[in-house]
């Protein structure tokens, strides 16, 4: 072969031979990370870190987590042609950092299901009285590192003529809401 030749396949050669050999240690050490990974996956429990046998931990990331309706309630004072009624919302919050700031409680026309009087329950406020003469009654209860709201929305008069429901919706301080769903129904 003539030296130019020469001096041109040489370093093509040890081109090709260092991409070879180093695509080969780099696809079989990822194949050697992935096993490793798959012995990890199926015992979550332990895991072997430096020889040392470890506990796995999970960790719950609670940060905008919405709060918790635990129970929405209907009631009236019992007698049948009773027209006023009570809604009663117990909810907590799931996010230590936040609280529960209110509770919203809607009348919505059952055909439209548009919301026809809107009734906000501040938990700054024990006591409100509405221009209707419905009253918000608060109350928190705290618990450990946990927070239990109670709001009473006692009084609602639903409008004479129509099919109407009510819904709740509790707020956090973080902006996060949750729903709530009728759980009872004493009447």
């Amino acid at each position: 072969m003539n030296a130019k030749l020469m001096s041109i396949t040489v370093p093509v050669l040890i081109f090709l031979a260092t991409v070879i050999v180093g695509s080969y240690i780099v696809f079989y050490s990822l194949n050697l990370d992935s096993k490793k990974f798959e012995e990890v996956k199926e015992t979550p429990k332990e895991a072997l870190v430096m020889g040392v046998n470890t506990e796995a931990k999970e960790v719950i990331d609670t940060s905008n987590a919405t709060p918790v309706c635990e129970s929405f309630t209907k009631f009236s004072n019992g007698e049948e042609d009773e027209s006023e009624f009570s809604f009663e919302v117990i909810a907590y919050e799931t996010d230590s950092i936040d609280s529960i700031e209110k509770v919203k409680f809607s009348i919505l026309n059952a055909t439209t299901n548009e919301s026809v009087k809107e009734y906000m329950c501040n938990m700054a406020d024990q006591k409100k009285v509405a221009e209707d003469g419905s009253k918000c009654l608060n109350s928190i209860n705290k618990k450990d590192s946990t927070e239990k709201v109670k709001s009473v929305l006692s009084g609602v008069v639903f409008p004479s003529s129509g099919d109407y429901f009510i819904k709740a919706v509790v707020e956090s301080s973080d902006g996060t809401f949750s729903k709530c769903v009728v759980t009872k129904n004493n009447e």
